[in-house]
């Protein structure tokens, strides 16, 4: 039966697959019991097409009940609860759920590190998404650490060639983050240069700033100016434009 779901998944037939998922599901508890990981097999290929078919929530308790299966019968470093939380992780990223993705693939980066097992595509991938939360958190300095170390992963699995727009974009967030960096940089030496002269003359010229960030159709543009204080002797504050979201694998 799976295998017949897996038949129609890949003919786009979701429900049908569905259906075929749900009675292996239930046949196979019915022969091996609840805690077999032939049934958390079951329940992932569920999880994966109820997320296909934006069932969120159904597809967030068939892995959490995978999840519990496989750590029971392997342990939390076992690579097949990674793989669990993979799916968990970023189906939490496409709802906006940062800080729950975060504490999920991290989970994951854990286990891969813990396995020395970070050659392949979904290390590199959940490194970049990590990346994102991190930039989209604040977090400016761990988002450039993740990104750096997926670019690395990327390159040393000879990935650019038949991926030449994902190189692109990772090299372009990187550039982008060292450039913010050096400008913020020189606008704290600014600034402090100008609070150590006592004059009332106002500050020429405006610092420049890199926009040139990749943003997700979902973030909203902070970019605003504070006004002109009436206070000529008091320096003029700006707020810093909130950065925008990095883009996913």
């Amino acid at each position: 039966l799976k295998n017949i779901g897996n038949t129609h998944r890949e003919k786009k037939e979701f429900d049908l697959a569905l259906e075929c998922y749900e009675k292996c599901l239930q046949i196979r508890r019915t022969e091996l019991g609840d805690d077999h990981e032939k049934v958390a097999d079951a329940l992932i290929a569920m999880g994966n097409i109820q997320n296909v078919m934006n069932q969120t929530n159904e597809a967030m308790r068939s892995f959490q009940e995978a999840l519990k299966i496989r750590t029971m019968l392997f342990g939390e470093y076992d690579e097949s609860v990674a793989l669990v939380l993979q799916y968990m992780g970023l189906i939490e990223f496409a709802a906006g759920n940062h800080e729950r993705a975060r504490d999920l693939l991290t989970e994951f980066i854990r286990i891969r590190r813990d396995n020395n097992n970070r050659d392949d595509g979904d290390y590199v991938n959940v490194l970049f998404t990590l990346g994102n939360i991190h930039r989209v958190t604040g977090n400016e300095e761990e988002a450039i650490a993740s990104w750096t170390e997926a670019r690395e992963g990327f390159k040393a699995q000879g990935l650019e060639e038949s991926n030449p727009k994902t190189a692109k974009i990772m090299n372009h967030l990187l550039q982008a983050d060292m450039k913010d960096e050096e400008e913020d940089d020189k606008k704290k030496k600014k600034k402090k240069k100008k609070g150590s002269k006592k004059s009332n003359a106002k500050a020429n010229g405006m610092f420049g700033k890199v926009s040139t960030k990749m943003k997700d159709t979902s973030a909203k543009d902070d970019n605003k100016r504070s006004g002109r204080s009436s206070n000529k002797n008091k320096p003029k504050k700006r707020k810093k434009a909130k950065k925008g979201k990095g883009i996913q694998l």
